[in-house]
């Protein structure tokens, strides 16, 4: 996971890491990033870590 600083918050949804970076985060940070997290189309992203993972491999 490549962590180099003490605190490090990460979030996985669906084996996807969504997020990751040092440093703390003021409660209401937290609740707005969980909102997003929560809010975004996993199909759009496992769509686009499979065009992106395609082109890696054509290029």
């Amino acid at each position: 996971f490549q962590i180099r600083s003490i605190p490090t918050l990460m979030i996985f949804r669906e084996k996807v890491i969504l997020y990751s970076q040092p440093g703390m985060l003021t409660p209401a940070q937290l609740t707005e990033l969980i909102g997003k997290v929560k809010e975004l189309d996993m199909e759009k992203v496992h769509a686009e870590i499979a065009e992106t993972q395609k082109d890696q491999q054509n290029a």
